[in-house]
């Protein structure tokens, strides 16, 4: 690693340390996130579930105490005659009580069936004096009665409203609501004060619309409920309502008021009581979860991070495994642990294979170079510098070393043997093996056997020890100078390719002999052509014509005539130099796939011998 990179990975490992010592805040923010969240969710439930579950409970309350008001209205026809006697006359609730008045008062107070026998008809037989006495005995009475459950804590206050327009009752075209009658704390008499008071429209909105307009359940025989705010003293009442029929006409309207705003503020109180608590118990439970995530993650993680480094300066896993050896937890950070020793353990034993296999690559490495010089050595490199010939090969093997070879050699003054080979294989065996078929068919040729004799002789040579049944393809050919005629034998070979003075380069298509190593009775045989004066002989390997390109195409015979006719008449330095161009031009960047040989040998003629300097190109 570079002192760049270096410094780039340690840069990067700072950063990472740093964000796992805020691994226990990070997951505690969130944690405290969640909890702030469920918790103003319960508490929105638990205070509309309170408060709605205590507006049934009263509203149940509500409705007995409104039944209760209602039993004072069992003769509805005389309650409403003192309530309009009241109504008309609220000054002899100023008067002195009589002897009388008190009388008839305690026998309304005890017996429980005085107001319901008196019936209008026995009102009007009585003296006016003892029907104004129990007027008003009557009327305190229901004062009375009220103030009593008010005091109880049943409700806090009565009010009994008279929704008749006073165009009904004294003719005045005036549509305000009148309170009869005021039982609360602010009455501590008999309500005088509030006799005769108007509710406008204005002033009692919205009880306004709801006394006058409101309905009251199905045919008035529900109760009606409603919250309406103080403006004065910003309390939030809470009132029911039930109406009174006289003679089946909507009179009255009885109303029980109660106190909602302290009970609002008895759950606002709960609710903060609650908060209290649950912020206690936020703050206990982040302070067990940041305990928790250091004890069991982030202290195992910092042990794990220094282990790390340490094996990381000490290439040493001994020094990785000290430093997470007291980390015993059961869970993913203690597996974690366990694993980075076990790699730390195995990079140590690979780097010790590689650096074995490093030194062993390199010796291999040398021994092919050293394998691959040898081979280059034993093909020849320098070409006859004669005036009838132009001659020029080369071997590009696809590995260090190959299995093609060429060879050429003189037999006598005017011969010259010419060879072209491809073994089966690729590396060190078939550089081996190439090397020894190079020397058989060179050892017999020459011995001053023919072509076919040469080859024959050399298959059963390499049939003899060849273990590995490999084989190799070879043309051999025997040049004579003097007429330009060659004796060649073909042993599954690639076609040589031909190139008569003046014309253009072609295959010389004639049947193959099967290739050497295969078979130890092989048959071998040879034909025999003439390279004219000016003409020109093309030798390759399957290398040239399988050369593949980055979609699997093939090079192809086409495509090597067609490089080779680019331009004919050159030497033959020249024509390989074109192939090998169009070759790489058609592979592309795809690898070689295959050993790459070619061999060009060019009979000059007769009248250009002379004019040839020895070393230069000769166009014909």
């Amino acid at each position: 690693m570079s002192p760049a990179e270096q410094e780039r990975f340690s840069g990067l490992w700072g950063q990472r340390m740093k964000k796992d010592r805020k691994l226990a805040v990070q997951v505690s923010m969130i944690v405290t996130a969640v909890f702030v969240l469920v918790f103003i969710l319960l508490g929105l439930i638990v205070m509309r579930g309170t408060r709605k579950m205590y507006i049934d409970s009263h509203n149940e309350q509500i409705a007995k105490n409104l039944d209760e008001c209602r039993g004072l209205f069992m003769n509805p026809e005389i309650v409403g005659w003192v309530l309009d006697q009241w109504q008309s006359t609220p000054e002899m609730m100023d008067e002195p009580e009589t002897e009388t008045e008190a009388a008839i008062l305690n026998d309304l107070l005890y017996t429980s069936d005085t107001a319901e026998n008196v019936t209008m008809e026995s009102l009007t037989l009585m003296k006016p004096e003892v029907r104004h006495a129990f007027l008003k005995a009557l009327y305190r009475y229901l004062v009375s009665w009220f103030n009593q459950r008010r005091e109880a804590g049943k409700y806090d206050g009565v009010f009994i409203f008279d929704i008749r327009s006073d165009d009904d009752l004294y003719g005045e075209e005036k549509d305000d609501i009148c309170v009869i009658m005021e039982c609360s704390a602010d009455t501590d008499e008999t309500g005088s004060h509030s006799l005769g008071v108007y509710i406008s429209e204005e002033e009692g909105f919205p009880l306004f619309d709801t006394l006058r307009y409101g309905t009251y359940g199905k045919d008035y025989g529900d109760y009606l409920y409603q919250e309406l705010n103080d403006k004065d003293t910003d309390e939030i009442i809470y009132l029911a309502m039930t109406p009174v029929f006289v003679d089946g006409t909507l009179r009255y309207v009885v109303c029980l008021e109660y106190d909602w705003h302290t009970f609002s503020q008895i759950l606002y109180a709960n609710l903060c009581f609650m908060a209290l608590w649950g912020l206690i118990g936020l703050i206990a439970a982040n302070a067990l979860l940041i305990l928790f995530m250091y004890r069991r993650v982030v202290r195992p993680l910092v042990q794990v991070n220094n282990g790390i480094v340490a094996y990381m300066e000490t290439k040493d896993w001994n020094a990785a495994v000290r430093s997470m050896a007291g980390i015993r937890g059961k869970n993913e950070v203690g597996r974690l642990a366990d694993n980075i020793c076990a790699i730390a353990v195995e990079i140590d034993r690979y780097t010790d294979e590689n650096l074995r296999l490093r030194g062993e690559q390199e010796r291999v490495a040398a021994e092919l170079a050293l394998a691959a010089r040898i081979q280059a050595d034993s093909l020849p490199d320098r070409f006859p510098e004669r005036p009838d010939i132009l001659l020029s090969a080369s071997m590009d093997p696809a590995k260090e070393v190959g299995g093609d070879f060429y060879d050429f050699f003189f037999l006598d003054e005017n011969r010259i043997g010419i060879v072209i080979a491809d073994v089966s294989d690729k590396g060190i065996p078939a550089a081996l093996f190439m090397m020894a078929s190079k020397n058989l068919i060179k050892n017999y040729a020459m011995a001053g056997f023919s072509p076919a004799e040469v080859l024959r002789r050399t298959n059963e040579s390499l049939f003899e020890n060849n273990r590995k049944t490999m084989f190799v393809t070879v043309w051999f050919g025997i040049l004579n100078l003097a007429d330009g005629s060659i004796t060649a034998s073909n042993g599954g070979h690639e076609y040589p390719v031909i190139r008569r003075a003046g014309g253009a380069f072609e295959l010389y298509k004639k049947k193959h002999s099967l290739m050497l190593g295969i078979m130890k009775k092989a048959v071998y045989t040879e034909y025999t052509f003439t390279l004219d004066p000016g003409g020109t002989l093309f030798l390759y390997t399957d290398g040239a014509t399988e050369a593949t390109d980055m979609q699997e195409q093939l090079f192809g015979t086409k495509r090597m005539l067609e490089a080779l006719n680019q331009d004919p008449g050159a030497a033959p330095e020249t024509l390989l130099a074109n192939m090998k161009a169009s070759i790489s031009r058609f592979v592309g960047e795809a690898p070689q796939f295959d050993d790459l040989t070619m061999l060009c040998i060019k009979y000059l003629p007769a009248e250009e011998k002379k004019k040839r300097p020895d070393g230069q190109d000769v166009r014909i």
